[in-house]
């Protein structure tokens, strides 16, 4: 049997890094962060994506309570971003 060591890291871009050198053997990231900085650091190939997700977590967007007369015309944007599948189109391209 093997231990488990975690390694903190506050990027994600750093702890490809180091698992492209072979410091590490996994980093958990998230989704669409991921795929995003394997991207755009030409990372492709590099890696293999586990198909079982760790966790799954919404996103909650958080505004200033200054802004809290746009947040209902916000919501109903993203409602119909999501319902027209707009919003993955635009999520897509980060994929």
């Amino acid at each position: 049997k093997g231990n488990i060591t975690r390694i903190d890291s506050s990027s994600e871009l750093y702890l490809l890094r180091m698992l492209e050198n072979g410091r590490i053997k996994l980093a958990v990231i998230t989704e669409h962060v991921g795929l995003w900085i394997i991207a755009k650091n030409e990372f492709s190939g590099q890696f293999k994506q586990s198909r079982k997700a760790v966790d799954a977590t919404g996103y909650r967007l958080v505004f200033a309570k200054r802004f809290k007369p746009f947040v209902e015309t916000f919501n109903q944007e993203l409602k119909s971003l999501k319902s027209n599948g707009e919003l993955d189109r635009i999520i897509s391209k980060y994929r």
